[in-house]
């Protein structure tokens, strides 16, 4: 799997799309290059924090995905154009897309393991050494 030479290494939305189900991951980035480089790596060693998207690699293979720039902006336009290409693309519906979260500020819509859970609850809970 190769990346296109023309993508910039600057802030923009990206879309990883399976060009077989034409579903899609939309994402943000500062560093658009670096980022999606970053995906394929952790896609091709079944790294991929994304099960839904490392599933569907897995199963499609490589050469069934693609890699492109939506749009290139400025960094304090990323958060509204994210939401804007998840919404029009509905890619946090799992029918159409990749994307977990409602939006891009918060953790709605991710499902936390029981073990994330059990994580989650021992960080937040106190610690007798700062007492």
């Amino acid at each position: 799997m190769m990346l296109a030479t023309d993508i910039r290494n600057e802030p923009a939305l990206y879309e990883i799309q399976n060009k077989v189900n034409e579903k899609r991951y939309i994402g943000q980035s500062v560093k658009v290059r670096a980022r999606l480089l970053h995906h394929i790596n952790l896609l091709s060693k079944n790294e991929h924090p994304n099960k839904h998207l490392q599933s569907s690699w897995n199963y499609h293979g490589a050469d069934c995905f693609s890699f492109k720039v939506l749009e290139y902006c400025n960094i304090s336009d990323l958060d509204k154009k994210e939401d804007y290409y998840i919404a029009k693309y509905k890619s946090n519906n799992n029918q159409f897309g990749f994307n977990y979260r409602v939006d891009n500020r918060t953790n709605r819509g991710l499902k936390w393991s029981a073990e994330q859970r059990e994580k989650m609850n021992m960080a937040m809970a106190p610690n007798p050494w700062f007492y």
